[in-house]
């Protein structure tokens, strides 16, 4: 009988995961306000591999870039991660919330869509991004809130301005009340 040796190796597919978007660069020429909250375009995120992947939205920096880089908090992705089949698409609404305290200045950014990767060790991972640039100019902080408090009612409207109209109402019938004395009689004729 001879001996024979048989080598089992394990066999490794690599699945095609990958990312497109379908937007290239935002450039925002009219210069921001601080404490003001902007709806961006809306992303496109295509997954154009052949196996089903999860995405996460981030904010990136690009190398030596002159300009400021806005923290991750200021953008708000919604959806923020999802998860595609091949060839499915997720459309994602960018949002920008610009600080009260935010300094004035040029900003630029990287809107990135991402593979998000699970598990432990060395993974690499796809992306695509679309740069962002935006100016936030110079205002006191008094405008700064003044402006925060307009978009907060505009986006919770149209109670946001009937409470406060009430509110008024009352007082001023309150006021009247006490100021003057109303007496309805009946008169028998």
């Amino acid at each position: 009988m001879t001996g024979a040796l048989t080598l089992v190796a394990p066999i490794t597919t690599l699945a095609d995961a990958g990312v497109a978007i379908d937007l290239g660069a935002i450039d925002i020429n009219q210069k921001l306000s601080r404490g003001g909250t902007y709806q961006l375009p809306t992303m496109g995120v295509r997954n154009p591999g052949s196996e089903p992947s999860d995405y996460v939205m981030t904010v990136g920096s690009f190398q030596d870039q002159r300009e400021r880089q806005p923290p991750q908090a200021w953008f708000a992705f919604s959806p923020s991660s999802f998860s595609l089949g091949p060839g499915e698409t997720q459309p994602v609404r960018i949002e920008l919330n610009i600080p009260t305290g935010a300094r004035p200045d040029d900003y630029r950014a990287l809107l990135e869509a991402r593979l998000a990767v699970a598990g432990e060790g060395a993974a690499v991972g796809a992306g695509a991004g679309a740069r962002v640039s935006f100016t936030v100019k110079p205002s006191n902080v008094l405008q700064a809130w003044q402006l925060q408090a307009q978009t907060w009612m505009a986006d919770r409207g149209p109670w946001s301005y009937l409470i406060p109209f009430l509110m008024v109402f009352a007082l001023v019938a309150w006021f009247l009340m006490r100021r003057f004395e109303l007496r309805v009689a009946r008169r028998r004729g």
